[in-house]
């Protein structure tokens, strides 16, 4: 048995040798695979993100390649194993001590393992050979053999084998790699001979680390339906801001879920206990299937119920295709077609997904805000416009969740979620309420200044050396050649004037 695997691996070399020589190596996603890899613990406590094209030193490929094997734990123990001279310092000795136990690694061959030093391309072959079983069919134990045979298993697919050094690129794609490539397993038919050994397509890392154990961790797609701040199907005004329901299912995360992927398809990592059941969501990100395209209102030339053409820049124009199948939500809420109702001069954003790349975006957000500036807050939720500037006429504005079993879901002019405290007094506060009153979308400005007035043109002020487009002001109050104090909102729309007396 064991003679015919190696016969039938060896045609197998020939094959993919054949192949290989025929196609260009191909770089893989990195930023999906990071994501894999940090999701699952391989990468914890390294800070590889900026630092792709440097090489990576043989003590850290050890301890990566433990953390493959999902033996972390048992490395630990290992720390004070005393096979090398040299690892006494290490932060990974562990690692090193376990994968020499393992004859996985084998040293330098006078005591030491080098651990500082880059780690060679075949040396990583060799490597993750071994980690894999193979290494049982090699009977050549040269590095060109361990490095043939990693190509011709995938362990080496998509990473470019002309340096002699690996960069952390490569070992992101060699690991990610490795993690589903069957393991070579010895099967045993009686205690008196030695095993045969078969390639088992069901055991790779992994699905190691899915096995349902306390901590265990199984990666999941889908697409999201709801979060805090809107949702798509049934009525979710409920929903805690740790949740996300997720094709229907509700996800806790161990903080604040994130808001903004809703209509989205996502890949997430779940852990799971030992009898099955879901825990708390251990990471999250959106997959290449999306095409999102956010707008302003001013950008609109057309909309109907199949499309809505806008404008890219001032001469090119773009298109979002809809269909019957779409979904309109309007201030969190999901409902028939509104932008027939919608004052596209206002402050009005527009976010449109496809999540399945047919190329028919599959919902479409409007958010219709009115602008107000802030008096003062107090300590429980509670905001006191200025006279002048009021929401929808409304002087004040309770956002007390706990009472009023509100949504509120705050975010600074960048995008970046805050809490209350964020709203200080004199901010510009743009809301959109849902059409129900549960749910509101609060985005906070603190951008203000003062500046010349340069030039008035329609709706449009020059201040300094930017224009801006007014809401709520008359461009006729204002004196060319005087100076204004002044407020923007999220949009960079001018809200709030008041001229400097000197």
């Amino acid at each position: 048995m064991k003679n015919l695997s190696k016969i039938l691996l060896a045609i197998l070399c020939l094959v993919m040798l054949f192949t290989m020589s025929l196609t260009n190596v191909v770089f893989a996603d990195k930023d999906d695979i990071m994501f894999d890899l940090k999701s699952l613990g391989i990468l914890g406590g390294f800070g590889f993100e900026d630092h792709l094209d440097s090489n990576i030193t043989r003590a850290e490929f050890a301890q990566l390649v433990v953390n493959m094997m999902n033996h972390k734990a048992v490395a630990a123990t290992m720390e004070s194993a005393g096979y090398f001279t040299d690892v006494a310092d290490s932060p990974y000795k562990g690692a090193i001590n376990l994968l020499y136990k393992e004859e996985i690694v084998s040293g330098t061959g006078n005591g030491t393992f080098d651990p500082n030093r880059n780690v060679r391309y075949q040396e990583a072959c060799k490597m993750l050979v071994k980690a894999l079983g193979y290494h049982v069919i090699v009977s050549d134990t040269s590095l060109d053999s361990f490095t043939f045979l990693a190509g011709t298993i995938g362990v080496t697919d998509s990473v470019d084998s002309s340096k002699e050094y690996i960069t952390v690129r490569d070992m992101l794609i060699m690991v990610d790699n490795c993690l589903d490539i069957g393991k070579m397993v010895p099967m045993y038919y009686n205690n008196n001979i030695s095993p045969s050994y078969n390639i088992d397509e069901s055991d790779t890392f992994r699905n190691g680390f899915e096995i349902p154990t306390p901590d265990g961790t199984i990666k999941m797609e889908g697409i999201v339906t709801a979060d805090a701040s809107a949702y798509l199907d049934a009525d979710r005004t409920l929903m805690k801001k740790n949740q996300l329901e997720i094709s229907g299912k509700i996800f806790e995360f161990d903080g604040v879920a994130p808001i903004g992927y809703i209509g989205q398809h996502v890949y997430f990592y779940v852990n799971v206990d030992a009898e099955g059941n879901y825990g708390n969501v251990v990471s999250i990100i959106p997959s290449n299937k999306n095409t999102v395209v956010q707008i302003t209102g001013i950008d609109v030339v057309s909309a109907s119920k199949t499309e809505i053409k806008y404008y890219v820049t001032e001469k090119k124009k773009e298109n979002i295709k809809t269909n019957l199948s779409t979904k309109w939500v309007y201030n969190g809420v999901v409902g028939e077609y509104c932008l027939d109702t919608v004052n596209f001069n206002g402050n009005v954003q527009l976010v449109a997904v496809d999540n399945n790349d047919d190329e028919i975006f599959d919902n479409v957000f409007v958010y219709e805000y009115e602008d107000a500036i802030v008096d003062s807050t107090s300590d429980d939720n509670y905001v006191i416009f200025k006279n002048g500037y009021l929401y929808k006429g409304e002087k004040t504005l309770d956002l007390r969740e706990n009472v009023n079993d509100l949504k509120v879901s705050c975010f600074d002019a960048k995008g970046n979620l805050v809490d209350f405290s964020a709203i200080k007094e004199g901010a510009v506060l743009s809301i959109a309420r849902s059409n129900n009153g549960n749910i509101y979308r609060v985005i906070v400005s603190n951008i203000e200044g003062t500046a010349l007035v340069e030039a008035k043109d329609g709706e449009y002020i020059t201040l300094g050396t930017n224009e801006y487009k007014v809401l709520g002001i008359n461009p006729r109050s204002l004196k060319i050649g005087s100076n204004y104090a002044y407020k923007i909102n999220f949009l960079g729309r001018l809200v709030w004037v008041d001229e400097i007396i000197v």
